[in-house]
């Protein structure tokens, strides 16, 4: 794989990550503790990888946020969608 595909790919799947862990901020207001736990120790160990992928050069902060964009924009549509989706066959 070339290096800009790498770079690519890795920043992919940090930006992925990154907005889950966003999108977990919606969530932990109706979680209980248990969940909430689960998540700090994946944010946690997802932030660990980001730093190892920083250290050996794979992470680009400009294709990070423009993919951390997509990742939310890509989310409310699936939202929007599924809404649309369940309005349409009368189940609320």
């Amino acid at each position: 794989m070339e290096n800009k595909e790498l770079v690519l790919r890795a920043n992919i799947v940090v930006a992925l990550f990154r907005a889950t862990n966003e999108q977990t901020l919606f969530l932990n207001k109706e979680l209980n503790q248990k969940p909430k736990q689960v998540f700090n120790i994946w944010q946690k160990q997802g932030f660990k990888l980001q730093d190892e992928l920083d250290k050996v050069n794979l992470v680009n902060d400009e294709y990070l946020n423009g993919l951390t964009d997509y990742f939310h924009d890509a989310i409310d549509i699936l939202v929007k969608k599924f809404k649309e989706d369940e309005k349409n066959k009368g189940i609320d």
